[in-house]
C-alpha cells in the first residue's frame, strides 16, 4: 500500500515541527508549508491525501486558501482539517462552508489528531474506491449500451431486410398466381371450350346413326359431363389462385362474389357489409391484402370454427382500410395475435405489416373468433 501524504500549512514553526513529527511517527509522508503561497507552490507538484491547515495566517488566511484549493478539481475530495484556537462557531461555519472537512482545536491533543486524521483518510480512501468503482462500472455500462445499440441496429436491419424479402416473395407469389390463373383461364379454358364445341358437333353428326342412341349416347353424355366438370374445376382453381374479378372489376365485386360462393358451398349465414369511400384510392397491394385476409379467414372458419354464421365488414376511407371478420364458432384459447404454428394467421399478420398495418385476434373457447386488420392507405415508414 502506498504511503499516505499529508500537507501541513502553519505559520508557526513550532506547530509545524510538532505536527510533522507526530505524522511522521505513524508513517505518514509529510510536506510542510509556512504560508499560503508556499502551499500553493507545493500543490503545483504534490497531490496530498490530506491537508492540515491553520486558520489564522498572515497575508492569506486559511479560509481563503481553502477556497482556492477547493476550486481545483483534483483537490475536491482531499479532506482539509482546520487548526484553530478560536472557538467561535461562526469561524467553524465559514470553514465548513469553504470546504473544510473538520476542525482541530489548539492546544493539540495528539490522540485526537491522529484519530481524526485516520478517520478522514479512511473516508477519502473509501470515497476514492467508490468513485473508481462507479467510474469503471459506468464505463462498462457505456460499452455494454454501445454494443447493445449495435446489436439492436443489426437486428433491426436484419428484420427490415427479412420483411423486405418477405414482401418481395409475397409479390412474386401473387404475380405467379396471377400468371398461372390467367393461363388456366385463357389457355386451358379455351381448350376445354373448344373440346366442348367439338363434342357438340360430334353429337350432331352422330345423331343420324342408328347406333348413336344405344351405344354412343351414354359415352357422349359422360364425356360432356367430364368436360363441364373440368371447366368448373379449372375455373375454381383459377379463382383460388387469383380471382380475375379482382383485377378487372375491383375489390368490392371480387369480395361479394367470393363471399356469396363461400355461403353457397358452406351453407353458413354470411352477413356482409362493404363500404368503400369513392375517394379511396385502393391500389393493387391493398386490394390483394384485403382479399387474401377475407379469403384466409373464411377458409379457417370453414375448416375449424364449426360456426353457424359469419360477419364480414370491410370499411375504407381515404386514410385507412378496416377489415373485420367475426364468427360464432368454437373459438380459440389465445387472443391478441397469431399463435405459434397458426400459419394462416401469421401470413395475414405479415401481409398487414408489409403495408404498415396491424392484425388483432380476439377469441375465447366457445365464444367465437374476431379478426381485425387495420391498414393505413399510405404506408408508414
Amino acid at each position: 500500500m502506498a504511503q499516505e501524504e499529508i500537507l501541513i500549512v502553519d505559520d508557526s514553526s513550532s506547530s509545524l515541527m510538532w505536527l510533522s513529527e507526530l505524522m511522521s511517527g505513524v508513517n505518514y509522508k509529510v510536506t510542510c508549508a509556512k504560508n499560503a503561497q508556499d502551499a500553493l507552490s507545493i500543490l503545483d507538484n504534490v497531490n496530498p491525501d490530506l491537508i492540515l491547515l491553520d486558520v489564522d495566517m498572515p497575508e492569506m488566511s486559511g479560509l481563503e486558501l481553502c477556497v482556492l484549493i477547493k476550486k481545483q478539481e483534483r483537490f475536491k475530495n482531499v479532506p482539509i482539517l482546520f487548526q484553530s484556537v478560536l472557538a467561535d462557531s461562526n469561524i467553524r461555519i465559514e470553514g465548513l462552508t469553504a470546504g473544510a472537512a473538520d476542525f482541530l482545536s489548539k492546544p493539540y491533543n495528539p490522540d485526537e489528531i491522529l484519530l481524526r486524521v485516520g478517520v478522514h483518510l479512511k473516508l477519502r480512501a473509501l470515497q476514492t474506491n467508490l468513485e473508481e468503482t462507479v467510474a469503471k462500472r459506468t464505463e462498462q455500462l457505456v460499452t455494454e449500451i454501445a454494443e447493445r445499440k449495435i446489436i439492436e441496429a443489426d437486428l433491426l436491419q436484419s428484420k427490415t431486410q427479412l420483411r423486405q424479402l418477405a414482401e418481395h416473395l409475397q409479390n412474386v407469389r401473387e404475380e405467379e398466381r396471377r400468371r398461372i390463373a390467367r393461363e388456366i383461364h385463357d389457355e386451358l379454358g379455351q381448350m376445354l371450350s373448344l373440346a366442348n364445341i367439338e363434342l357438340k358437333t360430334l353429337t350432331i353428326l352422330l345423331s343420324g346413326l342408328d347406333c348413336a342412341n344405344t351405344q354412343l349416347s351414354p359415352v357422349l353424355q359422360r364425356l360432356d359431363y367430364s368436360l363441364k366438370k373440368s371447366a368448373e374445376t379449372a375455373r375454381s382453381i383459377s379463382e383460388n389462385l387469383r380471382p380475375g374479378m379482382l383485377d378487372t372489376l375491383g375489390l368490392k365485386p371480387a369480395l361479394e362474389f367470393h363471399i356469396a360462393n363461400f355461403a353457397k358451398i358452406t351453407k353458413l349465414a354470411c352477413h356482409t357489409e362493404i363500404r368503400l369511400d369513392n375517394r379511396a384510392d385502393i391500389d393493387d397491394h391493398h386490394a390483394t391484402v384485403v382479399f387474401r385476409v377475407v379469403q384466409e379467414s373464411l377458409t379457417n372458419i370453414a375448416k375449424h370454427a364449426n360456426a353457424n354464421s359469419v360477419s364480414i365488414r370491410v370499411i375504407g376511407s381515404e386514410e385507412w382500410l378496416l377489415v373485420m371478420i367475426e364468427d360464432d364458432g368454437v373459438g380459440m384459447q389465445n387472443s391478441g395475435g397469431p399463435r405459434e404454428n397458426s400459419f394462416g394467421l401469421i401470413g395475414m399478420a405479415e401481409r398487414a405489416e408489409m403495408l404498415g398495418g396491424e392484425l388483432v385476434v380476439e377469441s375465447s373457447t366457445g365464444g367465437g373468433t374476431k379478426i381485425e386488420v387495420f391498414l393505413p392507405m399510405r404506408r408508414l415508414e
